[in-house]
């Protein structure tokens, strides 16, 4: 299953799809790659 997700989304919004998917693996362009970099805005997800 693929889950697209439109660039200009926040990192938070990113997290919110992803955490929703269950996606258990993400492809990503290299721009892009520090949107999935928990911090601030983008919370850890994962076992835990």
């Amino acid at each position: 299953m693929q889950v697209p997700l439109f660039t200009a989304f926040a990192p938070s919004a990113v997290a919110l799809r992803l955490g929703a998917s269950g996606a258990k693996a993400v492809v990503v362009d290299a721009d892009q790659r520090g949107k999935l970099a928990p911090g601030r805005t983008c919370p850890p997800t994962g076992p835990g």
